[in-house]
């Protein structure tokens, strides 16, 4: 399974960059991130005031929402407190869907498949039988 994104930061910072496993588009946004994503307003890190003001305004230049959620995301520095919105957001929706998945998995494959599989993650598995 590929994951949507890989994170690129340091976490003792304030400044956090995702970058996308997919590439930049508004069909990649619409089929990745638009139905998780909520409308508001993401914040981004900056030095000093100068910076603040010339990402606002490469912000306020970009003229759709996924043009603008892109720039935010990946390159004016996104604040810790936004970068944790959005993984509330995300878990938000993705957890009923992984939930869903669990239960059709569970009516589809024999329940003595899962004790198997659980042994062997546990290392509970017999390791005399080969």
């Amino acid at each position: 399974m590929r994951l949507p994104y890989f994170l690129g930061t340091n976490y003792k910072s304030d400044f956090i960059s995702i970058a996308w496993n997919f590439q930049e588009s508004e069909q990649n946004y619409n089929i990745y991130v638009k139905d998780w994503m909520k409308p508001i307003p993401l914040s981004f890190s900056s030095y000093n005031e100068l910076e603040r003001e010339r990402k606002q305004n490469q912000l306020n230049d970009s003229p759709t929402e996924w043009q603008k959620f892109f720039l935010v995301t990946k390159s004016l520095s996104l604040s810790q407190s936004s970068f944790n919105v959005l993984k509330g957001l995300f878990l938000r929706w993705s957890l009923p869907q992984v939930m869903i998945l669990f239960e059709k998995l569970s009516k589809t494959v024999d329940p003595t498949t899962y004790q198997e599989i659980l042994s062997g993650i546990k290392g509970k598995g017999d390791q005399n039988q080969e």
